[in-house]
C-alpha cells in the first residue's frame, strides 16, 4: 500500500512575517501566508489598499497596481516559502534573498484598487542557494499575473546585507 505522508500547512500572519523578511512597511506586499508547506509551496494575500500612495501617480484618474509590485508580491512570498523552516529551538532561517531573475512574467489583467489578490508560488528547483520558482497571481480564479523568479540565498545575519 503507497502511504503518502500528509504535510501540515502553516499559516503566517503579518508579524510573523516581518519576522521572516528582511523587508520593513511600507516596502512589505504579502499580508497574510496560508497553505505554506515550507521548501516546496505557499500561497498569501495581498490586498491592494486604495489608499496606497502609489495611485496619485500610477495613473491619475485611471489607478493601476503597478506590475512590479506583483513580482515583489510573489518574490517575498517565495523567500518566505523558502526560508520557513524553524529549527527545533524554533529560531528561524537567518539567510537573507536576492532577487537574480525574472523569467517570463505576464501581466494578463490589470489590477486595481480594492482588489484582493492571491499569490501563489511553487518551488520548482533548488540547487545550492538558488532556487526558481513558479509563481501566480489571482483575482477570484482570474490569473492577474504569472511567471518564474530566480533568486538567490546568502548566508549571515540580516544586518550584513545591504
Amino acid at each position: 500500500m503507497n502511504r503518502v505522508k500528509s504535510q501540515k500547512l502553516v499559516r503566517l500572519d503579518k508579524k510573523s512575517i516581518r519576522a521572516i523578511l528582511p523587508h520593513q512597511p511600507p516596502f512589505v506586499y504579502i499580508d497574510e501566508v496560508f497553505d505554506l508547506i515550507p521548501g516546496k509551496s505557499a500561497k498569501a494575500l495581498k490586498y491592494v489598499d486604495p489608499k496606497d500612495p502609489v495611485f496619485a501617480c500610477h495613473f491619475p484618474g485611471r489607478p493601476i497596481y503597478p506590475g512590479i509590485f506583483l513580482i515583489e508580491a510573489a518574490g517575498q512570498l517565495a523567500f518566505v516559502a523558502v526560508c520557513y523552516q524553524p529549527n527545533s529551538e524554533g529560531a528561524l532561517d537567518s539567510r537573507v534573498g536576492y532577487l537574480g531573475s525574472v523569467r517570463s512574467f505576464t501581466f494578463r489583467n490589470v489590477v486595481t484598487p480594492g482588489m484582493t489578490l492571491t499569490i501563489a508560488v511553487e518551488v520548482l528547483i533548488q540547487f545550492g542557494d538558488a532556487t526558481k520558482v513558479s509563481a501566480r497571481i489571482l483575482f477570484g480564479e482570474k490569473v492577474m499575473a504569472d511567471g518564474e523568479l530566480y533568486f538567490t540565498l546568502a548566508e549571515g545575519r540580516r544586518e550584513d546585507h545591504p
